[in-house]
């Protein structure tokens, strides 16, 4: 990969980039041979799919916690209100 290549990229790719930088080896590798970039390319994209398959999980499991405790929250009011209806006296 070209200098001229490797500038365009990070431009159009900030988060490549500031992953480059995270790790002062791997940004003085691509200094000193910029056709290593590619291979750093795949593994940034490789880990930034993995992030996002935890994040998807993350997500659903969050659903599924808010449901469950919208159920809990809906049972407790239903139990409020039976209580409710047990303290009034009949006239």
């Amino acid at each position: 990969m070209r200098r001229r290549d490797l500038k365009r990229l990070l431009r159009l790719t900030p988060e490549f980039k500031s992953w480059l930088l995270k790790d002062s080896m791997r940004a003085i590798e691509v200094r000193m041979d910029p056709g290593k970039t590619k291979d750093f390319y795949k593994k940034w994209k490789q880990e930034s799919r993995i992030k996002a398959l935890n994040l998807a999980n993350i997500t659903e499991q969050s659903k599924r916690a808010s449901s469950m405790l919208n159920d809990v929250q809906t049972i407790m009011e239903m139990m409020v209100a039976e209580q409710k209806q047990k303290g009034k006296k009949p006239d």
